[in-house]
């Protein structure tokens, strides 16, 4: 998930060119090198051909109530950078909305959410954009165009924190600024973070809680504890640790948040 918001308008067409037997390509915005997490299923390939894939584009048509067989079918492509549709321009009113959907399912696959969790979102979201949210869950939803509803749960520690769990890793939306909309409605911009998935497993509860005292207590002992940059330190050693003593495969904010500069 990116750190800034991104409305609809971030999915504004780059360039387009008509060609001269009536298909028009655009690119619009893809995801920068820095927030692509390879799960190991997410390749570009991957993401290709289930983008060219029949049943995909079913589901989220049926989400829609579009009916796509009356439309010559767009292509669709994704790169590391750009997010590609060639498509004949007369169609533009019945693609146009099963493009952005296709473009929210590429987008969240990139960032390492598996098939299932794109696919449900395909389902789930249709037509509505939660444009008028005010709950925090449906704030988050209209921010984040690729989380499928169900997907998305509260934290048991705060209730304005919401997270989702895929695979190995869990993304959390925090509220970070609460702003007036033109209604005088107060909302809150949601970023989010990811993390390792086994930080939330209640099994692991114990690990972690060993492991992060080990490596407070090392750092203690070097001195360096709360200074700037020690949180690398600190990452390396509870890493080390939970490999070491739990046999915990964990990878650091600062592995899986490549954008985010942490000190």
């Amino acid at each position: 998930m990116r750190n800034i918001l991104i409305i609809l308008a971030a999915l504004a067409t780059i360039n387009g060119l008509a060609s001269d037997d009536g298909s028009f390509y655009e690119s619009y915005n893809g995801i920068s090198p820095d927030t692509f997490i390879d799960v190991g299923h997410n390749g570009i390939t991957n993401i290709n051909n289930e983008l060219a894939d029949p049943a995909v584009r079913a589901v989220a048509a049926k989400s829609l109530a579009i009916d796509i067989q009356s439309a010559s079918q767009p292509e669709y492509k994704m790169t590391r950078y750009n997010f590609v549709c060639v498509r004949n321009d007369a169609n533009a009113k019945i693609i146009s909305p099963l493009t952005l959907r296709m473009y929210w399912y590429a987008i969240s696959r990139a960032e390492g959410h598996s098939e299932a969790y794109a696919l449900a979102a395909l389902s789930e979201r249709g037509t509505n954009d939660f444009s008028s949210a005010t709950r925090p869950k449906d704030v988050i939803l209209h921010q984040h165009q690729d989380v499928p509803p169900s997907w998305l749960r509260q934290s048991p520690d705060d209730t304005n924190r919401f997270f989702v769990t895929d695979g190995d890793i869990a993304w959390f939306f925090s509220p970070v600024e609460v702003e007036e909309d033109f209604t005088g409605i107060a909302y809150a911009h949601f970023h989010s973070t990811v993390c390792d998935a086994s930080e939330i497993d209640p099994k692991n509860a114990d690990a972690f809680q060993s492991a992060r005292a080990e490596a407070n207590a090392i750092l203690e002992e070097r001195g360096i504890k709360g200074q700037l940059g020690s949180v690398h330190t600190y990452w390396t050693e509870l890493k080390r640790i939970l490999n070491e003593k739990y046999g915990i495969e964990w990878r650091s904010p600062a592995e899986l948040n490549r954008s985010t500069q942490f000190d």
